[in-house]
Formats: C-alpha cells, structure tokens, sequence
C-alpha cells in the first residue's frame, strides 16, 4: 500500500535546506527497526520516504515500508541500498523500534551500540518496543493524515503529557540506563491494533489498554498505549496505559490523565486526576515511603459530587492500593520502574552500585495520596 506524501516535500526542503534534486536523489527512513531474521540474525524493517516513480524532479513522493535481512544494521542499510536507485538518508529519522523478542532476549544494548553520527541520526531520536512482525506495526503506522510522520512523533509527548499512558523515552537517556546501570528502562509499547486485550504484569484490570490490544477500529492500524518494563537491559514486561499512568506519579513524570473506577454508590466512575505538586519520595535503611499529591475532577456521572464526602476517601484508597500492586508486581520481576531502587542509591555516593538490585529486591514501599476533590470548573 502507497501513499502520496507531497507535503513531506515541503518539509524536508525547509528543514534540511534540501534542493528539488536532493529529494529526488534519496529516500529518506522516517523510522527504522529491527527484529529477529529468518536467514541471518537481524532483519531491519523501514518505513521509507521516497520519490514517485516518474515525478518531475520528485515533487511527488510515496512511503513504502522497506526491509533487508544481515548480520548488523550497517550490513542491512548495504544491502537495501544494493536494491534501491536512490541512496538511504537516515537525516529524518525519528523513532526506532526494537521488537518484543529482542528485547526479552536482553539484546537491547548490542542493538542500538551503533554510531548514530555515522547515519546523521540525532541523539534526541525516540526508541519504543514493537509487539507483532514490524512490517505489520509500519503498514499500521502509515497514514494519509499524517504523511511525514511528524505528527505522529508530536503525538507522542503530547500523550506523555496529557494522559500519562505512556512514558517518553529517548536514545540518549535509553544509552545512559544501559551504560551506567544505575536505572531501569521504561519504554513506549506499541502493537497492532486487535479485538483481544491483554493483561499485564499487574493484571486485575477489565481493560487493560495495552498498545496492540485496544477494542477499537480507527483510521490507523497500531496504537502506542502502555510501556515495556525492563530489568537492566532485559524486557521482563508490559504496563498498561493506567499502571504507566500510575507509574509515572511515582517517578514525577505525570501531569495529568483520565482513570475509571468502580464505586457501589455510583456505579462506573470516570474523573480528571492532576498532578498537584510533586511526589515527596523518601528512601532509606531498606524502606521507602511516597506521597503523592493529585487534583481529582469527577467527569462522569456529575452527580458524584453530592457524595464527595465519600468519594474522596474513596479515591484515596483505591489510587493508594493500586499504586501498592504496581510496585509489587515490578519489583516481583526486578524491575524499578518507579526509579525508587534508583533512590535508594543515592545513600551510597562511594559505591554500592554492584548490589542496588540486590537492595532493591528486599525494599519496603508504602504510599499516601493526598487527594483534592475539585467540582467541574475547578473550585474545590
């Protein structure tokens, strides 16, 4: 499948002072990723901007969704090169895939020990983990809304920031976890669109809302929700996108996002949880303690109000136990997702990096939240 991407013309020609025969010349990898191969170890997957066959001067281009299987990504971007007319530009490169697998084997740091200078690909360059083969995730990734694909990467923080069901995640903070290992990764999950949810690490949930596994139909066929959790660089499971929001309260990353529960004097209950101040963590002699302070807004049913008096320990309780299981769940699988083992590290500035994990393993976390219940419109 093909789509005309006339607008990316425009766009590379601002952003990378490119001329008309520039363009012309070469195929610019929007995205890239990589998978186990049938042949040889690696197969490197590309979503690829070029030029329409027969367009004057490639004033209209398409995106096709390239692949080549070798031994190294260098070997790969050689060999599709080998079958192309045009050169392979990585300057516009803005995500990279690792695919669920490779990322449980624990290759994550071998995969991404590339020069990225080399391919002119910034450090800023986004990295997530694919669920399902990668051509799948490209062709559902592709979209006549969206030809250059950078809206889809603004749609990333966007959702980072205004619902807390995914946590951001760049090359160069992903290349520092891996260098120092003094923190776990979290990163982005993202799959094929399916009719059968999953549970995660956490389970419990009716709808767990994890990338790939959403009860929808929309115009795009794969959908970014929830994270991949890692211990050290080995992928050892998925958070939904509510156990992500949660997550995110924790560490500090959150600013706000949507949550439903079940309350027996209300029914089905859907509010607005912002973040008030940030979380005072503190961590020492094996224990950890967290508060967390959120401005909660009831958006459905509005007639919750009148029973804000037990609402609001309500709420408290529930996002209080719920953040209890998603530490035990990830600590369960050595995973420190919520960074507290990262804390705890701090008490030993001389040393001590070698047994975090061991330390992390036995740490006792208890939680508070401080809930303000606010009416529509914000007064409390």
């Amino acid at each position: 499948m093909q789509k005309r991407i006339a607008p990316l013309l425009l766009c590379l020609l601002l952003t990378g002072c490119l001329s008309r025969g520039d363009v012309a010349d070469n195929t610019y990898v929007l995205s890239f990723g990589i998978e186990r191969g049938d042949t040889f170890a690696y197969r490197i997957v590309l979503l690829a901007a070029m030029p329409e066959a027969g367009a004057e001067e490639g004033a209209s281009m398409k995106t096709e969704v390239l692949s080549a299987e070798a031994r190294t990504l260098f070997e790969a971007i050689e060999t599709v090169n080998a079958g192309l007319p045009l050169t392979l530009r990585f300057s516009r490169t803005s995500l990279i895939l690792l695919s669920e697998p490779l990322a449980r084997e624990g290759e994550i740091k071998e995969l991404l020990d590339f020069s990225l200078g080399a391919l002119d690909i910034h450090s800023n360059v986004r990295i997530m983990v694919a669920d399902g083969p990668l051509r799948d995730v490209y062709e559902g990734l592709k979209s006549d809304a969206d030809p250059s694909f950078s809206k889809t990467m603004k749609n990333i923080g966007t959702l980072a920031e205004q619902s807390g069901t995914l946590i951001d995640a760049r090359c160069r903070t992903v290349r520092e976890a891996l260098g120092s290992e003094t923190f776990d990764l979290v990163l982005p999950y993202l799959g094929v669109n399916g009719s059968d949810p999953k549970p995660d690490i956490v389970v419990g949930e009716v709808y767990p809302m994890l990338g790939g596994a959403l009860a929808e139909e929309t115009a795009r066929g794969t959908t970014v929700i929830g994270s991949a959790v890692f211990d050290g660089a080995r992928m050892v499971g998925t958070l939904s996108g509510r156990h992500t929001l949660l997550c995110g309260m924790v560490r500090g990353e959150f600013s706000e996002g949507g949550l439903t529960f079940y309350e027996p004097s209300v029914g089905t209950l859907s509010v607005r949880v912002r973040k008030r101040k940030r979380p005072s963590v503190s961590v020492g002699n094996g224990k950890a303690t967290v508060t967390v302070y959120l401005d909660v807004t009831p958006e459905y049913p509005l007639s919750a109000i009148a029973s804000s008096d037990a609402l609001e320990p309500f709420l408290k309780e529930r996002i209080r136990k719920e953040l209890e299981d998603t530490f035990a769940a990830l600590q369960k699988r050595n995973a420190d997702a919520m960074l507290l083992g990262t804390r705890e590290l701090l008490n030993y500035p001389f040393g001590g990096e070698e047994e975090w994990k061991e330390r992390y393993r036995s740490l006792e976390a208890s939680f508070d939240v401080q809930v303000r219940l606010l009416h529509p419109g914000g007064a409390s």
